[in-house]
Protein backbone atom coordinates (compact mmCIF):
# COMPACT_ATOMS: atom_id res chain seq x y z
CA UNK A 1 0.00 0.00 0.00
CA UNK A 2 1.46 3.46 -0.68
CA UNK A 3 2.63 5.50 2.06
CA UNK A 4 1.32 8.68 1.47
CA UNK A 5 1.59 12.18 3.69
CA UNK A 6 0.97 16.17 4.36
CA UNK A 7 4.21 16.33 6.60
CA UNK A 8 7.53 16.51 4.86
CA UNK A 9 9.47 15.53 7.71
CA UNK A 10 7.08 13.04 8.34
CA UNK A 11 7.45 11.62 4.79
CA UNK A 12 11.71 12.17 5.19
CA UNK A 13 12.09 9.87 7.89
CA UNK A 14 9.77 7.55 6.60
CA UNK A 15 11.49 7.32 3.98
CA UNK A 16 14.89 6.61 6.09
CA UNK A 17 12.90 4.09 8.43
CA UNK A 18 12.41 2.10 5.80
CA UNK A 19 15.95 2.38 4.68
CA UNK A 20 16.88 1.58 8.29
CA UNK A 21 14.97 -1.51 8.14
CA UNK A 22 16.64 -2.87 4.69
CA UNK A 23 14.87 -0.78 1.60
CA UNK A 24 17.14 -0.10 -1.05
CA UNK A 25 15.66 2.73 -2.25
CA UNK A 26 12.08 3.33 -0.74
CA UNK A 27 9.99 5.95 -2.12
CA UNK A 28 6.41 7.90 -0.11
CA UNK A 29 3.77 9.83 -1.87
CA UNK A 30 1.82 13.14 -0.97
CA UNK A 31 -1.42 13.17 0.22
CA UNK A 32 -2.89 15.78 -2.22
CA UNK A 33 -6.73 14.55 -0.86
CA UNK A 34 -5.53 15.49 2.71
CA UNK A 35 -4.22 18.98 2.64
CA UNK A 36 -5.93 21.17 4.62
CA UNK A 37 -4.98 24.07 2.73
CA UNK A 38 -2.98 25.57 -0.17
CA UNK A 39 -0.85 26.90 2.28
CA UNK A 40 0.23 23.47 3.95
CA UNK A 41 0.41 22.14 0.18
CA UNK A 42 3.00 24.91 -0.65
CA UNK A 43 4.95 24.57 2.51
CA UNK A 44 5.31 20.64 2.33
CA UNK A 45 6.47 20.85 -1.39
CA UNK A 46 8.86 23.65 -0.56
CA UNK A 47 10.37 21.33 2.02
CA UNK A 48 10.47 18.72 -0.60
CA UNK A 49 11.99 20.30 -2.93
CA UNK A 50 14.73 21.79 -0.59
CA UNK A 51 15.55 18.10 0.20
CA UNK A 52 15.71 17.40 -3.75
CA UNK A 53 18.36 20.18 -4.17
CA UNK A 54 20.68 18.81 -1.65
CA UNK A 55 20.54 15.71 -3.24
CA UNK A 56 18.40 13.81 -0.87
CA UNK A 57 16.05 12.76 -2.69
CA UNK A 58 14.53 12.38 -6.23
CA UNK A 59 10.97 13.48 -7.65
CA UNK A 60 9.02 11.24 -9.77
CA UNK A 61 5.88 13.16 -11.72
CA UNK A 62 2.84 12.47 -12.83
CA UNK A 63 1.22 11.95 -15.82
CA UNK A 64 -1.39 13.88 -18.44
CA UNK A 65 -3.15 16.38 -16.14
CA UNK A 66 -1.24 15.51 -13.21
CA UNK A 67 2.46 16.10 -15.02
CA UNK A 68 2.65 19.10 -12.59
CA UNK A 69 2.12 17.38 -9.70
CA UNK A 70 4.96 15.35 -7.74
CA UNK A 71 3.99 12.14 -7.86
CA UNK A 72 6.38 10.60 -5.18
CA UNK A 73 9.74 10.91 -3.51
CA UNK A 74 12.30 8.62 -3.99
CA UNK A 75 15.47 8.47 -1.70
CA UNK A 76 18.59 9.05 -3.34
CA UNK A 77 21.01 9.60 -0.81
CA UNK A 78 20.77 8.16 2.98
CA UNK A 79 23.60 10.14 3.67
CA UNK A 80 22.94 13.51 2.73
CA UNK A 81 18.99 13.07 3.77
CA UNK A 82 20.54 12.24 7.53
CA UNK A 83 22.42 14.94 7.47
CA UNK A 84 19.70 17.45 6.47
CA UNK A 85 17.18 16.70 8.80
CA UNK A 86 19.74 16.41 11.73
CA UNK A 87 19.33 12.69 12.34
CA UNK A 88 21.64 10.00 13.93
CA UNK A 89 21.62 6.83 11.58
CA UNK A 90 20.07 4.39 13.91
CA UNK A 91 23.43 2.17 13.11
CA UNK A 92 25.54 4.34 14.48
CA UNK A 93 22.88 4.36 17.80
CA UNK A 94 22.94 1.50 17.92
CA UNK A 95 26.90 0.69 18.04
CA UNK A 96 27.15 3.59 20.89
CA UNK A 97 24.85 1.76 22.56
CA UNK A 98 25.99 -1.59 22.18
CA UNK A 99 29.45 -0.69 23.71
CA UNK A 100 27.34 0.82 26.73
CA UNK A 101 25.58 -2.83 26.77
CA UNK A 102 28.91 -4.59 27.51
CA UNK A 103 30.99 -1.72 28.90
CA UNK A 104 32.69 -3.09 32.04
CA UNK A 105 31.07 -6.63 32.59
CA UNK A 106 33.19 -9.66 32.13
CA UNK A 107 30.53 -12.03 30.26
CA UNK A 108 29.96 -15.60 29.10
CA UNK A 109 30.31 -15.85 25.23
CA UNK A 110 27.23 -16.48 24.66
CA UNK A 111 26.12 -13.38 26.08
CA UNK A 112 28.23 -11.52 24.03
CA UNK A 113 26.79 -12.87 20.83
CA UNK A 114 23.97 -12.06 22.08
CA UNK A 115 24.70 -8.41 22.42
CA UNK A 116 26.53 -8.30 18.59
CA UNK A 117 22.82 -9.84 17.17
CA UNK A 118 21.13 -7.23 19.57
CA UNK A 119 23.02 -4.21 17.98
CA UNK A 120 22.31 -5.85 14.43
CA UNK A 121 18.85 -5.48 15.40
CA UNK A 122 18.66 -2.06 16.49
CA UNK A 123 20.73 -0.68 13.66
CA UNK A 124 18.01 -1.77 11.35
CA UNK A 125 15.86 0.55 13.85
CA UNK A 126 14.04 -2.06 14.99
CA UNK A 127 13.44 -3.48 18.95
CA UNK A 128 14.87 -6.52 20.35
CA UNK A 129 11.99 -8.37 22.27
CA UNK A 130 10.34 -5.01 23.03
CA UNK A 131 14.06 -2.79 23.85
CA UNK A 132 15.02 -0.42 21.72
CA UNK A 133 18.78 0.80 22.03
CA UNK A 134 17.12 3.82 24.39
CA UNK A 135 16.59 0.98 26.92
CA UNK A 136 20.05 0.57 27.18
CA UNK A 137 20.40 0.70 30.70
CA UNK A 138 17.41 -1.46 31.74
CA UNK A 139 19.14 -3.94 29.10
CA UNK A 140 22.33 -3.96 30.61
CA UNK A 141 20.81 -4.50 33.62
CA UNK A 142 19.82 -8.14 32.14
CA UNK A 143 23.16 -9.25 31.12
CA UNK A 144 24.56 -8.43 34.60
CA UNK A 145 21.98 -10.33 35.99
CA UNK A 146 21.73 -13.34 33.42
CA UNK A 147 25.82 -13.09 34.21
CA UNK A 148 25.31 -13.51 37.78
CA UNK A 149 23.04 -16.42 37.23
CA UNK A 150 25.38 -18.36 35.17
CA UNK A 151 27.95 -17.51 38.28
CA UNK A 152 25.52 -19.49 40.45
CA UNK A 153 25.19 -16.29 42.89
CA UNK A 154 21.50 -16.74 42.12
CA UNK A 155 20.99 -19.93 44.39
CA UNK A 156 18.55 -20.15 46.55
CA UNK A 157 17.79 -16.51 47.22
CA UNK A 158 14.91 -14.15 46.27
CA UNK A 159 14.02 -12.14 43.39
CA UNK A 160 14.71 -8.85 45.47
CA UNK A 161 17.98 -9.91 47.32
CA UNK A 162 19.52 -11.30 44.06
CA UNK A 163 18.53 -8.12 42.25
CA UNK A 164 19.56 -5.80 45.02
CA UNK A 165 23.20 -7.39 45.13
CA UNK A 166 23.89 -7.83 41.62
CA UNK A 167 22.05 -4.25 40.66
CA UNK A 168 21.53 -2.07 43.61
CA UNK A 169 17.71 -2.21 42.65
CA UNK A 170 15.16 -4.92 44.82
CA UNK A 171 12.74 -5.14 41.84
CA UNK A 172 14.55 -4.81 38.47
CA UNK A 173 14.29 -8.58 38.15
CA UNK A 174 11.15 -8.59 38.56
CA UNK A 175 10.70 -5.93 36.25
CA UNK A 176 12.69 -7.74 33.27
CA UNK A 177 12.60 -11.61 34.18
CA UNK A 178 11.64 -12.41 30.57
CA UNK A 179 14.70 -10.64 29.31
CA UNK A 180 16.87 -12.44 31.24
CA UNK A 181 15.46 -15.61 30.79
CA UNK A 182 16.02 -15.04 26.64
CA UNK A 183 19.53 -14.30 27.21
CA UNK A 184 20.01 -17.46 29.08
CA UNK A 185 17.98 -19.39 27.08
CA UNK A 186 20.66 -20.46 24.50
CA UNK A 187 23.05 -21.50 27.54
CA UNK A 188 20.89 -23.16 30.18
CA UNK A 189 17.99 -26.04 30.03
CA UNK A 190 14.73 -24.58 31.07
CA UNK A 191 11.70 -26.44 31.06
CA UNK A 192 10.20 -26.73 27.73
CA UNK A 193 6.96 -24.05 27.82
CA UNK A 194 7.94 -22.81 30.96
CA UNK A 195 7.42 -19.10 31.34
CA UNK A 196 9.97 -16.75 32.60
CA UNK A 197 9.59 -16.72 36.41
CA UNK A 198 8.48 -21.05 36.01
CA UNK A 199 12.59 -20.97 34.20
CA UNK A 200 14.21 -19.24 37.14
CA UNK A 201 12.74 -21.10 39.77
CA UNK A 202 13.83 -24.23 37.97
CA UNK A 203 17.51 -23.68 38.14
CA UNK A 204 17.31 -22.26 41.81
CA UNK A 205 16.13 -18.49 41.79
CA UNK A 206 12.84 -17.88 43.91
CA UNK A 207 10.33 -14.92 43.80
CA UNK A 208 9.92 -15.09 47.51
CA UNK A 209 11.80 -14.97 50.44
CA UNK A 210 10.00 -17.99 52.47
CA UNK A 211 10.25 -19.95 48.93
CA UNK A 212 13.66 -19.40 49.38
CA UNK A 213 14.40 -20.40 52.87
CA UNK A 214 12.32 -23.80 52.22
CA UNK A 215 14.13 -24.57 49.38
CA UNK A 216 17.54 -24.06 51.52
CA UNK A 217 16.72 -26.07 54.56
CA UNK A 218 15.58 -29.29 52.26
CA UNK A 219 18.86 -29.20 50.43
CA UNK A 220 20.34 -32.48 51.89
CA UNK A 221 23.06 -31.42 53.96
CA UNK A 222 26.93 -33.30 53.36
CA UNK A 223 27.97 -34.61 56.82
CA UNK A 224 31.01 -34.12 58.90
CA UNK A 225 34.39 -36.10 57.36
CA UNK A 226 35.19 -38.85 60.09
Amino acid sequence: MARRFTDANGLLNDLLDRFEAGATSPIAHPDYASFPSVVVADAFMKQIREAEGAGAVSLGWGRGANRDQVAHVRLASAGILYRYLGRTPASRIAEDAAARLVAGSALHDSLKNSASQIAEVWARGKTWHGFGSSDVDTLRHAFVLAQAILDNRHLDVDYKTFSRRTVGHSKTLERIEGAVVRLLSGILEFPPGARPREALRAIGLERFAAAAADRRQDRPRRGRPI
